[in-house]
C-alpha cells in the first residue's frame, strides 16, 4: 500500500520541534560563549593579581626610596654645616697664622664678590684683531710674491770677463 500521508496534527509536532531544536542549539552556543567568557575572566583575574603584586612592589619601593631621600637630605645638611663650621675656622686659623707672622695689620674689608659678567677675554677685540692681522699678512706676501715675480722676469747682467 502506498504510504500514507502523515496527519495534520504532525504539521504543529514538527513547528514545535523544530523551534525547541533552534532552542537547544542556541542553548549550546550561549553555554560554550559563556565557557570561553569564564575562561577569559580567569585569566584576567590572574593578571590583575598579577598587576596588583607589582602595584604594591612598586608602593613599596617608592616609599623605600622617599626615606632614602630623606636619609640623603638629612645628610647633606649635615654635611653642609659642617663644612660652613670647618670653612670658618680655616679661616679664623689663616687669620691667626698671618698674625703670628706679622701681617696683623691686614683686615678684612669685605667678602669676595663674583662678577656677574664675563670681563675678559673679549672675543670681539679678538677677532677684530686676528682680522688685521689677517689682512696685513696676507698684503705682506702678496708683495713679496710680486717682487719675487718681477725678479724672474728682468735678465742679469752678465759678468763681463774679459775686460
Amino acid at each position: 500500500s502506498p504510504e500514507e500521508p502523515r496527519p495534520v496534527k504532525g504539521y504543529k509536532d514538527e513547528v514545535l520541534n523544530a523551534i525547541h531544536q533552534h532552542m537547544r542549539m542556541s542553548l549550546v552556543d550561549r553555554e560554550t560563549e559563556l565557557r570561553g567568557l569564564l575562561e577569559k575572566d580567569r585569566k584576567l583575574a590572574g593578571e590583575m593579581e598579577r598587576l596588583e603584586g607589582e602595584y604594591r612592589a612598586l608602593r613599596e619601593e617608592t616609599a623605600r626610596r622617599a626615606f632614602e631621600r630623606k636619609q640623603l637630605d638629612l645628610k647633606e645638611g649635615t654635611f653642609t654645616r659642617s663644612y660652613g663650621l670647618l670653612a670658618a675656622k680655616l679661616e679664623q686659623a689663616k687669620i691667626a697664622e698671618s698674625e703670628q707672622e706679622g701681617l696683623s695689620d691686614l683686615k678684612i674689608v669685605a667678602d669676595a664678590v663674583v662678577p656677574d659678567e664675563k670681563t675678559a677675554p673679549r672675543r670681539s677685540a679678538i677677532v677684530v684683531m686676528a682680522a688685521i692681522l689677517g689682512a696685513l699678512i696676507s698684503c705682506a706676501l702678496a708683495v713679496i710674491e710680486h717682487h719675487v715675480r718681477v725678479m724672474r722676469r728682468t735678465p742679469r747682467p752678465a759678468a763681463n770677463p774679459a775686460s
